[in-house]
């Protein structure tokens, strides 16, 4: 499935797609749209077919009254693997259950669905003239639709489908929540069709709603369309947006874009980008992709970047290369950063790492580091050693070490432990250090 950047973007996918495929790979694209018809239960079902438009036929159909019903036709989807649907949880693990006339979306689950098919089921809920919702539906499951009548289109073409959808995104008042709602359904069934019109669509809408939330989402979805298009458009975003946040989910999208097409739009915001935030950013996500170009730019933006900001971002950013491949890296900047705050922070994040180089790279810079507040980190790093592995050294730099503050930080740290080694050393220390203060006392 989809990596999403926070869990707070995945409870936005489960609001707006119900028993909608999530996975994207390749796409099967047709003029003319599947004539199956859903299997329905707890509703009615009436076929017809498009007459005229796509949209002059739902607005048909609009007439309903104050009692709900749903419209439904089938396209080509984007293709995927192991693909799986989400919604409504009814009795059977093959059922989507849409809901009755005054429910709202309700809590999602997941339902297994047959990951071959190719092809798609859209769902308008339209209400007193008006479409109030938009559903996702794999092919092949059956449709409880909740008591409210069916009606099921055929002969619909895949970029109407698009239009029509479009169409819901760029009614008046889309920031309210329920149009925001109504219109991040119809974006992410748009960007789930497998036609030409649907990339389009997205970049248009990536370009030009007054949405920030669906300029992101759309890009998102672009992205995983990939082509020169979703490059140009992203690339586009990370630059010209008025919105940071949506730049900064912009450089997000560039990892989604497949074939590793999104890696120089990476190192473009990365080095010259003139938003601190957006080149830290990129960073991050390059660290994520790896490669000795992702080191080299990271490493360049260490020594280089004139935010001290960006230059701590690209040292946490040595932490998120694949393996250990930045522990090297770490080293070098922990032993030769030109700013000493740089040298601190390399060997916190060094220390989390683990491992004999990151103890001898510490107790190195404990003993020769230039500037006494690196020492300091440095013994503090030996604190995050992972389990209990830098307690030893601890006890020995409290011990030996010819520095009367670095003796101090080691046993302030040294207190805050609960093992017994260091509660050892500190009573012994304690002790020794009270008799020698008695003799001193006593002498004439």
């Amino acid at each position: 499935m989809f990596e999403w950047v926070s869990a707070r973007k995945l409870r936005a996918v489960a609001r707006q797609v119900v028993c909608g495929i999530v996975l994207v790979v390749a796409t099967q694209k047709s003029d003319a749209a599947p004539n199956e018809v859903p299997r329905v239960l707890n509703g009615s079902l009436e076929t017809s077919s498009v007459h005229g438009t796509l949209e002059s036929t739902i607005r048909g159909l609009t007439d309903t009254g104050p009692r709900a019903i749903w419209v439904g036709y089938s396209v080509p989807k984007v293709l995927g693997k192991k693909p799986v649907c989400v919604g409504r949880g009814g009795g059977d693990s093959d059922t989507c259950w849409l809901g009755r006339d005054d429910e709202g979306t309700g809590i999602s689950t997941e339902l297994q669905c047959d990951g071959s098919s190719s092809e798609l089921w859209i769902l308008y809920k339209i209400r007193q003239g008006q479409v109030r919702g938009v559903r996702i539906v794999a092919r092949g499951v059956t449709l409880d639709a909740g008591g409210l009548p069916l009606v099921w289109l055929s002969g619909v073409r895949p970029a109407d489908s698009v239009r029509e959808l479009a169409l819901l995104i760029q009614r008046p008042r889309s920031t309210m929540p329920a149009q925001l709602e109504l219109a991040q359904g119809a974006l992410t069934a748009i960007a789930l069709h497998g036609d030409d019109a649907a990339p389009s669509e997205l970049s248009r809408i990536g370009r030009q709603s007054e949405s920030p939330v669906l300029r992101e989402k759309a890009l998102f979805w672009l992205a995983k369309h990939g082509g020169q298009l979703a490059e140009r458009t992203i690339a586009d975003a990370v630059v010209h947006d008025p919105d940071l946040e949506v730049r900064e989910q912009a450089i997000y999208a560039f990892t989604q874009l497949p074939d590793d097409k999104g890696r120089g739009g990476l190192i473009e915001a990365g080095m010259h980008d003139g938003n601190a935030e957006v080149r830290k950013k990129a960073l991050f996500w390059l660290a994520k992709l790896g490669g000795a170009q992702a080191e080299d730019v990271i490493m360049r933006a260490i020594k280089r970047d004139p935010v001290a900001e960006v230059k701590e971002q690209a040292v946490y950013a040595l932490t998120q290369l694949p393996g250990d491949s930045g522990i090297p890296q770490l080293i070098q900047t922990a032993q030769t950063a030109a700013v000493p705050g740089i040298r601190g922070k390399a060997l916190f994040w060094l220390a989390k790492q683990g491992g004999e180089r990151a103890q001898t790279t510490i107790m190195s810079a404990v003993e020769s580091d230039t500037d006494l507040e690196v020492r300091k980190q440095a013994v503090f790093a030996l604190s995050q050693l992972p389990g209990d592995a830098g307690l030893p050294r601890l006890i020995e730099v409290a011990r030996t070490s010819g520095d009367s503050e670095i003796r101090l930080t080691a046993r302030l740290l040294l207190a805050r432990s609960d093992d017994i080694r260091a509660l050892q050393f500190l009573e012994v220390r304690s002790s020794g250090d009270a008799h020698k203060t008695a003799r001193e006392n006593t002498q004439p």
